[in-house]
């Protein structure tokens, strides 16, 4: 489920789609509603490792010949996925050397804390990279550990910061809110980057007034 809409959502954008409304559209069947949505990629400590393990017990605890081939290639499409972000994110805004960029987000999932095996992770990476100069914000991350970072957990310091490109990375629900979009329309010709579809269409048409918006998997946009 996860590595399929990760390939639709690249498909999305080659066919100037926006597959949030195609799966809002199949969810209203109930037998289709567990589709998932685009993103950054999925992250924690589970889903980003079992399917390895299982793959690896089968052949070397069980005698299998062959590995868990489709889990395998599940976990590597959603291992590049932060990887895919970066790269649509460089094609849409340039040469991101020496830009300021502020992540809301790095947790590896919305409304916790937790930051292991984050795919925000290799997002920042990319970034790092690329010569940018990384802002962080999270409400349940005071400090990022693996980076060893200190995070900003209100909004308004971060901004403070003047940053130039603003992507939404996890999907707490403070960066769903009209205060949030608020706080961004208080500033001037940002580029704004939503890796998981935060952003209503309402919320997508203000700020379109004042800054640059994409949305990874909205290819009409």
């Amino acid at each position: 489920n996860i590595s399929f809409v990760v390939e639709w959502s690249r498909f999305a954008e080659e066919a100037g789609v926006d597959l949030y409304e195609v799966v809002r559209a199949i969810r209203q069947r109930p037998t289709h509603a567990n589709l998932m949505l685009p993103g950054i990629g999925v992250g924690g400590y589970c889903l980003t490792k079992d399917p390895l393990l299982a793959s690896w017990s089968r052949q070397h605890l069980f005698g299998a010949d062959e590995p868990l081939s489709y889990s395998e290639n599940a976990v590597r499409v959603n291992d590049r996925m932060p990887v895919f972000a970066y790269e649509f994110l460089r094609e849409q805004y340039g040469d991101l050397a020496g830009s300021r960029v502020l992540l809301l987000g790095v947790a590896y999932r919305g409304e916790v804390g937790d930051t292991r095996f984050s795919p925000v992770d290799l997002f920042y990476d990319c970034l790092q990279e690329a010569g940018a100069d990384l802002v962080l914000h999270d409400p349940y991350v005071p400090q990022w550990p693996e980076k060893d970072r200190s995070v900003h957990q209100e909004l308004a310091p971060a901004l403070a910061e003047a940053p130039d490109i603003v992507t939404i990375s996890t999907g707490h629900q403070l960066y769903k809110r009209d205060e949030t979009v608020q706080a961004l329309m208080a500033h001037d010709g940002l580029f704004i980057y939503d890796t998981i579809g935060a952003l209503s269409a309402e919320q997508i048409v203000r700020l379109r007034q004042r800054h640059t918006v994409k949305v990874l998997g909205r290819g009409d946009l």
